[in-house]
């Protein structure tokens, strides 16, 4: 999950930029083999980023050990406000053992989409669809699905025209919340328009996932660039690189035997 800041985020570094904006960096906010739902992920960890994410600490045995149940909330107006938030999540959820169904997946999916916009209630939302893991058949290799048909419900229950910004505070729904957005509830999307579906299916190749379903350095590069066309077209942004992309010791193949 990343916080996509204005003309930068952590996946895409200096290479998109939104016409007559500066450069604003946001931290990263990901945590290991963590879930959507709020549930122990994974057997590490006690919540998923329905509440985590909205934590300034993670979700380690010193965390613990320091916060207690009472972690820190995350300073949102410590940055500055996202324009596009890119959410790729639900891998860990699909697992044999955290028994999340797809109308669970989907009711927190939108609640989570809810909680985010009560933060930055201009920002346009991009979500990914997961890859799976592989399978032969014949002499090609195909992606295993996972969630897709949650994923494109949650993306269909916000589509519709474009409505004016619903939240900043201003509804029942984040008031309740007050300052503590992990207490928004709310399953039924607010507002329309913001939430766009980022499919991608046939990006990757078998060799492109890595071991434990992780894509590898080539894996990722290809979802960032595809990524950086999709803000382009959609959104109207340019690419801001002046010179080529250099990958610091990049290692551009995958050396694990079967994968």
């Amino acid at each position: 999950m990343v916080k996509f800041v204005l003309r930068i985020t952590q996946i895409l570094p200096s290479l998109l930029m939104k016409p007559g904006q500066l450069i604003h960096r946001t931290p990263l906010k990901s945590r290991i083999k963590i879930c959507l739902t709020d549930i122990i992920c994974s057997g590490n960890n006690p919540h998923g980023q329905l509440y985590q994410w909205f934590k300034t600490s993670d979700t380690s045995y010193r965390a613990t050990q320091i916060y207690g149940s009472n972690q820190p909330d995350w300073d949102f107006s410590a940055h500055p406000a996202a324009d596009i938030v890119v959410i790729n999540i639900g891998t860990n959820d699909a697992g044999s053992s955290t028994n999340v169904s797809d109308a669970e997946f989907t009711a927190n999916y939108i609640t989570f989409i809810n909680r985010i916009h009560c933060v930055w209630p201009d920002a346009q939302i991009v979500v990914f669809s997961l890859w799976g893991g592989w399978s032969q058949q014949g002499d090609t290799w195909l992606q295993g699905p996972t969630f897709v048909q949650a994923i494109e419900n949650v993306v269909q229950a916000f589509s519709g025209p474009s409505t004016p910004a619903p939240y900043g505070g201003n509804t029942s729904v984040c008031q309740t919340a007050s300052a503590n957005y992990s207490n928004v509830t709310s399953d039924t999307p607010q507002g329309r328009g913001f939430v766009h579906y980022f499919n991608t299916t046939g990006i990757l190749q078998h060799n492109d996932i890595g071991p434990l379903y992780h894509p590898t350095d080539v894996g990722h590069v290809k979802l960032a660039s595809h990524l950086m066309q999709f803000v382009k077209l959609k959104f109207g942004w340019i690419f801001g690189a002046t010179g080529p992309e250099v990958q610091h010791e990049t290692l551009y193949w995958n050396d694990w035997p079967n994968n």
